[in-house]
Parts: structure tokens; sequence; C-alpha cells
């Protein structure tokens, strides 16, 4: 499958193109160093600290990204499980002025753009940015894309009267009525869907009309009976018949269809929601943080058994070529899917 040549080319450049400069890095204390070896080789030799998800998560990264890396280069890849806690915990290491890790593992886009935004984040070499560019569905200054989902629709056919397929249908109570389930903890991505469900035109929505995206949550307030709070409650809350339909993350909404609930499930109008590869200023190993990264890059059969593994959708399209069609028909980037969904202005975020 040859990369993907949709407007979203064209248009990406203006979400990643930031203001923000990175700060200068720091200069190792030779002295601390084991005689012998300069600072360069120590950025070069690793280990590299890898910020993690933790659970299945780090363990498909670890099994399909750092093992394969590991034995063709040598450089060891550590992980530390810090789940939806990386950028608040750089932050404190900044601010004692020592970053302890190397690598950010998908962190979400609306976390890494706030990274990105505030210094945390390094810019990639040129070399390896224009590298990128060429061969990866999403790049910016810092880093790529890795892991996308869609926030979307699913409707348990047998429960609900109705299916609805768009978030104005999703507003619309009288026509599709039913309990309904909503995340409590991605602002960015329900107040896009809210903003849809007004009928705003997608080429319209950035700068979000928060005024009109809060009095549509206030409107459908009344039938939404589960904010859920993880991505394995929002599975629960189908299968318990606490709801009959809500905007959930596509893999959750497979994984419940695949345990023989009759869900309907609608790409449609959905959100984009990646999460990013960087890696981080004033890293101790960013040398060999880079060379991981252009490692990842460059070998889509591994990004392809991660994305089987995980169902969430690979950085190089070209993983779409490794995977069976039935697969890969499931993800955010597939073609005919991610032509559906909404790409919100993260760097306004």
């Amino acid at each position: 499958m040859n990369r993907r040549t949709s407007p979203f080319r064209l248009s990406r450049r203006d979400f990643v193109r930031l203001s923000a400069a990175a700060s200068a890095l720091p200069v190792a204390d030779s002295l601390l160093l084991p005689r012998g070896i300069s600072a360069a080789q120590e950025e070069a030799s690793g280990p590299i600290v890898v910020a993690g998800w933790g659970g299945r998560f780090t363990e498909a990264s670890r099994t399909y990204l750092a093992e394969p890396f590991t034995q063709e280069t040598g450089i060891e890849v550590q992980f530390v499980d810090a789940p939806g806690e990386q950028l608040s915990r750089v932050l404190a290491q900044k601010n004692a002025g020592k970053i302890e890790w190397d690598l950010m593992d998908a962190v979400t886009a609306s976390d890494s753009y706030v990274a990105f935004d505030q210094g945390l984040a390094a810019k990639l070499p040129a070399d390896l940015k224009t590298k990128f560019d060429g061969m990866l569905n999403v790049v910016n200054d810092y880093g790529f894309a890795f892991a996308a989902l869609g926030d979307i629709i699913a409707c348990n056919t047998e429960e609900a009267e109705a299916c609805p397929t768009t978030p104005a249908e999703f507003w619309d109570v009288e026509q599709f009525p039913g309990p309904r389930v909503l995340c409590s903890f991605l602002p960015l991505e329900v107040l896009t869907f809210a903003s849809l469900g007004a009928g705003i035109p997608k080429d319209e929505l950035f700068p979000l009309d928060l005024d009109l995206a809060f009095s549509k949550l206030e409107e459908i307030r009344p039938h939404v009976t589960v904010w859920y709070t993880s991505g394995d409650q929002s599975e629960q809350v189908f299968r318990d018949g606490e709801v009959v339909m809500g905007q959930i993350w596509s893999g959750r909404a497979y994984n419940v269809l695949d345990q023989g609930l009759p869900l309907q499930i609608s790409w449609e109008q959905g959100v984009y929601e990646p999460g990013f590869w960087f890696a981080l200023e004033g890293a101790p190993h960013q040398a060999a943080a880079f060379q991981f990264l252009d490692w990842i890059a460059t070998h889509p059969e591994d990004q392809a058994k991660w994305a089987t593994e995980m169902r969430y959708a690979p950085a190089n399209p070209e993983a779409f070529d490794y995977m069976d069609e039935e697969t890969a028909k499931r993800l955010a980037d597939y073609p005919e899917n991610f032509e559906k969904l909404i790409v919100p202005d993260w760097q306004w975020y």
C-alpha cells in the first residue's frame, strides 16, 4: 500500500508547525563518565529509558519494537510504566533539573503538544525529519504519530430502537433514544464531537466555539448515564446493558463486537486520536533515542505485528502490507476509515 496522499498530507502542516524552540542540550560532565567514554558515546550507547503505558501496551512495545531493536543494535531498552502520568512526571523531572527518561511511547496527542509547547521534547535532527516526512503518516518537528485510534460511535443493535451513525444523529435523542456513554477525560475529543453534533462543518471546527460545545453537552447530559473513566469501563457498560450507544475508542468497540455483542460501529465523523513517539530534551541518551525512533519508523513489518496485537494503527502505511485485511480494516489509519475521521487542531488545544 502506498503512502497516503489524502488532503491530510497537505493540511497536517497547519497542525504540526510549532513556535516553541527547543532549549539547549545540557553538556555532560566528562569527569563523571567512565575513563575513555566521551559524552557523545554515552548518548549513543544507552540504555534507553522509555516512559510507557504499562500492561499489554508496554509488553507489545517491548516484544515487537524494543527487543528486535536491541538484537540488531545491542542498545538496551528499558520501560518505566507511567500510564496517564507521562507529562506530569517529566515536568517534575525538568523542575528538578534532571531528565531521567529518553523517550515517550505513544503519549496522547493532547499531552504531546503540551510537551512540545513547553520545550520538553527534543527536535528531530533535520535529516531524520526529512526521512520521516517521506514515509510516515503524521510527522511533526519532534516525532511521529503512533498507536492511532478513532473515537467513534458504537451502538447495540438489539437494544437500541435506532442506531446513530453521525454526531448529529447521536444528539437527536427523539429519533435515536437510549442511554449513552461518553468519555470523562478527553476534553478535546468530546468537545469536537459535541461541535459536530451542533452541525458545525468539519472544515470550520477550529478554533472550537467552546460556549456552543458546552451547551451541546448540557443538552445531551440527561441522556448520558455513564462518563467512562477507563477503556475497560467503556466496554463493560455495553456488556452490562447500562448503555446502548456511545462514543468510545475504536479498539474497544471491536473488542465488544468480538465478544458477541451485536454492535454497529460507525467511523463517520469520528475523532482521530493518535499518540506520539518523541525524545525528550535533555535526555541522557538522546542519540540512542533518535536511533530507536529511526528503527521503529523503518520497520513496518514489526509495526504490523504491534498493530495486530494492540488494534491501534501504525505509523508507516507500509505496515498494512504485512497484516490481514480484516485487521487492517479496523484501524484508524486504514484509508477508508481515515477519510471519515476528523483530525483535531492539537496546536490550538
